[in-house]
C-alpha cells in the first residue's frame, strides 16, 4: 500500500485562492491541514520557512505551490496517485 502525501494549506481568513483550494479539495474529499497564518504563529513560522509570501500557498508532500492553480494541483494529486474525481 502506497502512502499518499500530506497536503498542507497556507491561509487565511478571507483569502479567496485559499477558500477555493479548499473547495477543491473537500469536493474530491482530500483530506488537507489548514494552516491559518494569520492566527497560528506556528503557521507563520512554517509560512516563512517554506519562503512564501502571498497565500494560497499549498504543500502536496515536498511539492509546494504559490497560489491556487487548480490543474498544476489536480496533475500532482494525479502523479502521487490521489484520486482526483470530477467534483
Amino acid at each position: 500500500m502506497t502512502m499518499q502525501p500530506t497536503v498542507v494549506l497556507y491561509t487565511h481568513p478571507g483569502c479567496p485562492g485559499g477558500e477555493r483550494a479548499l473547495r477543491f479539495f473537500q469536493r474530491r474529499r482530500i483530506p488537507v491541514r489548514v494552516r491559518d497564518i494569520a492566527q497560528n504563529p506556528e503557521a507563520w513560522a512554517e509560512f516563512e520557512a517554506l519562503g512564501c509570501i502571498g497565500t494560497p500557498a499549498i504543500r502536496i508532500g515536498m511539492t509546494l505551490y504559490t497560489g491556487f492553480d487548480e490543474d498544476a494541483i489536480a496533475a500532482c494529486l494525479d502523479q502521487t496517485r490521489w484520486e482526483v474525481g470530477n467534483g
